[in-house]
């Protein structure tokens, strides 16, 4: 729910540079109401949502430390302890620099700010009225136990789908005591957080440039949001440019000079076998058709078209094969 809250400011802070902004809350009442009670649930302050289910994930973490024995969930808790007091911090520091002090835009665009119309402020009345009541669903066993046995519903809820409900209530066998120390540990780790971005952006706002000045490599660091896009663009964007390239090189100069070498291949073996069927092939033919017409004109120069002529040369034929019978 406070995610979805503050996703939906997306659409009125444009830009969304929160240097350019300041003092909204007057010009924006119930936009700022709202996102300050969502801001106080995420940030895990007692009474709103947040706090149970921060509380209750902190407290968890702990018990399997304090009564288990499992020593790595230390870890865990300090992890999650550190998130929950950076979260609380850089939540108000987005409020304090939106919505208080003074606007830090031009005359004209102070001019053009309004209150968002009903159909944003409503959801985000909605949204924001259950960042401070959802939270009483999952009432925490041991608060419920101090004030008229609140039962929490959620667990409640959830038992028939849980493979061991039972497990639940492990957190008896630690001491109220510590679980009242972690409890009050969580809200001074939130507590701290807004502090820390009060003191920064409303009661010393000159200490940002001066750590900005001292800390600058981790500034740039941040600022940069840990180059992971420098690094995404570097070896994925990059990569993929060069990547597309080799392909294009390999299709360029691989398979399109095989298919090309193909097609090359095949046009000069078809016009040799052109040449071949042209010169050889109907050259012989030729030739031969040349030649018998050449013998054929040679024979018809000595065709008279008389009888006695043919009968002199038949006798004549007659004699000479008779002679070679004789004399060979």
């Amino acid at each position: 729910m406070h995610h979805a809250y503050h996703k939906s400011h997306n659409h009125d802070k444009d830009p969304q540079d929160m240097r350019n902004m300041g003092g909204l809350r007057k010009i924006m009442p119930r936009t700022y109401w709202t996102f300050l009670a969502a801001t106080l649930a995420i940030s895990g302050i007692p009474l709103f949502s947040g706090f149970f289910s921060k509380d209750e994930i902190l407290w968890k973490t702990a018990e399997q430390a304090i009564v288990y024995g499992h020593k790595i969930y230390w870890l865990f808790w300090v992890l999650g302890a550190v998130a929950a007091g950076i979260t609380a911090f850089y939540m108000f520091r987005l409020v304090f620099m939106t919505f208080f002090g003074e606007f830090n835009g031009t005359d004209e665009e102070k001019k053009a700010l309004h209150e968002s119309p009903g159909s944003m402020t409503w959801p985000l009345i909605i949204l924001g009225t259950l960042s401070v009541i959802g939270g009483y669903l999952g009432f925490p066993r041991l608060l419920g136990k101090y004030l008229g046995h609140i039962p929490n519903v959620l667990e409640k809820w959830l038992e028939p789908v849980m493979t061991h409900p039972h497990l639940a209530q492990a957190a008896g066998h630690a001491s109220e005591g510590v679980e009242f120390l972690f409890m009050f540990i969580s809200i001074a780790i939130a507590v701290t957080g807004i502090t820390l971005a009060w003191l920064f952006y409303i009661r010393r706002p000159e200490l940002p440039g001066k750590f900005t000045a001292m800390f600058h490599g981790a500034w740039e660091t941040v600022y940069h949001k840990y180059y992971v896009d420098e690094v995404y663009d570097a070896v994925f964007i990059t990569g993929m440019k060069n990547f597309a390239y080799l392909l294009w090189a390999f299709d360029a100069w691989v398979l399109d000079g095989i298919v090309n070498g193909a097609r090359n291949f095949t046009i000069i073996i078809s016009e040799a076998s052109r040449l071949y069927d042209e010169w050889v092939v109907d050259g012989l033919v030729n030739i031969a058709g040349k030649t018998v017409e050449g013998i054929g004109y040679m024979f018809r120069k000595i065709q008279t078209g008389y009888v006695q002529t043919y009968a002199f040369m038949m006798v004549a034929g007659f004699i000479l094969l008779i002679s070679y019978y004789i004399f060979r």
